[in-house]
Formats: C-alpha cells, sequence, structure tokens
C-alpha cells in the first residue's frame, strides 16, 4: 500500500478475478510470470489504494497477502457474485456492492492485466474527478483500469452480459475524463496463450 493515496479522493480498487479463461484453456489468472502468479501482480497495483475488493478467484493469495500485510494492510476482501457461471456484469456488480460508503468511486482492474503498475493507479487516483468517469488513453485507444464515480452505482446493478462497464461509458449522460498514458500496459490483457507467450517475453515491467 502507498501511503499517498490517503491524500486523494477516497477511490476503492475492484479486482475482477472470476473469469473461466476459455481462451486460455487454463486457469490464466494462476499462470506465472517472473515468479508470481498473474493475479498476483494485479494485486499489487490494486494495494497502491486503500480499500480493495477481489472478485472471484485469488481467496487463498488475499489470505495470504492480508497476513503478510499485517497492520499495515489496507482493507482487503474476496467477494464471490451471486452467479455460478458469472458474466463480467455479475463480477463488477459484486465488487461494486462491496465497495465502502467512503469511497468516491471504484477503480475497476482486469485480473489479467498484470503490466498495470502500482504507479498507473496512483496517477488515476491523483486525476480522478468525483462524479466522473476516467479513462486511460494510450495513443488515441481506450484501456484499463477504469474509474467509475459513486454516482454510477445504481446504474452498475442494471448491468447484464459480458461487456462490463462499456454501456455506462457510452451512456449520452456519462460524463468522461481522459489520462492520456504512453504506457500501453492499459491495453493488453492475457486472454490467448499467444498472448502469455508475448508477457512470458517482455524485457521488463516499466513503472509508468
Amino acid at each position: 500500500m502507498n501511503g499517498c493515496s490517503r491524500e486523494l479522493p477516497t477511490l476503492a480498487a475492484v479486482v475482477l478475478a472470476a473469469g473461466k479463461s476459455r481462451r486460455m484453456g487454463v486457469d490464466k489468472l494462476a499462470l506465472a510470470w517472473r515468479g508470481r502468479s498473474l493475479l498476483d501482480w494485479v494485486l499489487d497495483a490494486a494495494l497502491a489504494l486503500d480499500a480493495v475488493i477481489v472478485v472471484g478467484g485469488g481467496r487463498e493469495l488475499v489470505e495470504q497477502r492480508r497476513a503478510a500485510l499485517g497492520e499495515e494492510s489496507p482493507q482487503l476482501q474476496s467477494v464471490k457474485p451471486a452467479e455460478a457461471c458469472p458474466l463480467q456484469s455479475d463480477s463488477l456488480r459484486a465488487g461494486i456492492a462491496a465497495v465502502p460508503p467512503q469511497a468516491l468511486g471504484a477503480l475497476v482492474l482486469l485480473g489479467d492485466m498484470p503490466l498495470v503498475t502500482p504507479g498507473l493507479v496512483l496517477r488515476l487516483a491523483r486525476a480522478f474527478v468525483p462524479g466522473r468517469f476516467l479513462v486511460p488513453r494510450c495513443h488515441g485507444r481506450r484501456g484499463n483500469p477504469v474509474v467509475i464515480p459513486r454516482e454510477w452505482f445504481p446504474r452498475v446493478e442494471r448491468l447484464c452480459g459480458d461487456s462490463g462497464a462499456k454501456p455506462l461509458l457510452t451512456d449520452p449522460n456519462a460524463a468522461i475524463s481522459y489520462l492520456d498514458v504512453d504506457d500501453d500496459a492499459v491495453l493488453r490483457d492475457v486472454d490467448t496463450p499467444s498472448d502469455y507467450a508475448t508477457l512470458t517475453n517482455q524485457p521488463s515491467r516499466a513503472e509508468p
């Protein structure tokens, strides 16, 4: 956890980790990269904030992290979607429902994006304006993680399907800010064996 987060608008990190990894063929979040699981790297980024909700998998990892952090642990918890085979909207609803009441928004991280760093999370937290969505953008392309303002949490409850927050971002009433970054980590998830092979050949994990 980075103590600087206490000087920022209060955000909770919601880590979506309940996918079935159909295109990978194995549990992709448990795949190793540089001696640790992909989900473990994403937790590193999430722990830049003071409240972290992991949705779906990773319960044992969450317990290990909580024990290792001890008294320094942020509010760190694992929740499960109500559905046995959750779509992304199901996971998002479960995560948003667990966001603490003092949080002004939720920074939603995908569990298969291990190149996202704590530094990037803090940049997003500093750029967040209450009441507005915040989306990182690299070379004109929208990426992740996205910040959902609390004012839109009720709309999350009405989401369905496997598109996550995309319907909210295309709503004509959505106020959206963008954070332009040079780091393509905001565009790179690990969905297929080819994606994983590219990741394992990554020369370094640059901090933005």
